[in-house]
């Protein structure tokens, strides 16, 4: 089944976790955690099960930061309490 990304808070829809294909949600139906509507889902494609990994938590969390316009990060991304600006 496919999975569908939120283009607001990138939650991604899975097809196969849900047991439900993303054209038979309702159409009032919305994001569950941000609220937006089922338009403001992107195809992310079929998934693949046991796909590798490419990234690691340090990178999402940096790409989550950039998204959020922080220009700086000191210390190292999800291991420390040192401030973000």
């Amino acid at each position: 089944m496919s999975r569908f990304r939120c283009s607001v808070c990138n939650f991604i829809y899975d097809g196969d976790k849900e047991n439900k294909e993303f054209s038979k949600v309702l159409d009032s139906w919305t994001c569950p955690v941000c609220g937006a509507p089922k338009s403001a889902f992107v195809s992310e494609g079929v998934s693949k099960g046991n796909e590798n990994i490419s990234t690691n938590v340090a990178e999402k969390i940096i790409e989550q930061l950039v998204s959020f316009g922080v220009k700086h990060v000191f210390g190292i991304p999800g291991d420390s309490n040192l401030p973000f600006v």
